[in-house]
C-alpha cells in the first residue's frame, strides 16, 4: 500500500510539474509583462516579457526584492497600489518610470490581488 501511495504522489507531482511548465509557456507567449510578487515585494514569478524589460532572465528574478530590479523611485510609486491589492482592490497606473538601471520607460501597471483557495489574499 505504501508503494501505491508513493507512486500516486509521484504521478501527482509529475502532473503538477507538467501543468506548471504548460502555464509557463502560455504566460511567456503573452506580449504583456506579468510579474507576481509576494507580500514582501519579492518576485515569485515573472514572464519573459517582464524579464526582457529589465534586462534579466526570468528565473534570476525569482526571490529578488523588486527594489533591486525596478529601483527605489518606481517601488515608492507602486507602494500604495500594492497595499490596495493586498487589501483586495485593483489599481492601475500608466506613465514614465525610472528603473534600477537608470533607464526611463513608459509602462502600464495593473495590480490585482491573488486570492488563495480559502479566499485569503
Amino acid at each position: 500500500m505504501a508503494k501505491r501511495s508513493a507512486a500516486a504522489r509521484s504521478a501527482g507531482q509529475s502532473a503538477d510539474l507538467q501543468e506548471n511548465q504548460f502555464l509557463r509557456k502560455i504566460l511567456d507567449a503573452v506580449p504583456s509583462r506579468i510579474w507576481f510578487l509576494d507580500r514582501e515585494h519579492r518576485t515569485v514569478f515573472a514572464n519573459r516579457e517582464a524579464a526582457r524589460m529589465v534586462g534579466e532572465d526570468a528565473a534570476a528574478l525569482v526571490g529578488r526584492p523588486t527594489i533591486e530590479v525596478i529601483g527605489e523611485e518606481s517601488l515608492r510609486g507602486d507602494l500604495k497600489m500594492r497595499e490596495n491589492a493586498l487589501a483586495g482592490g485593483v489599481s492601475r497606473w500608466a506613465g514614465w518610470a525610472t528603473y534600477a538601471d537608470g533607464k526611463r520607460r513608459f509602462t502600464e501597471r495593473v495590480f490585482h490581488p491573488h486570492f488563495s483557495q480559502d479566499g485569503t489574499i
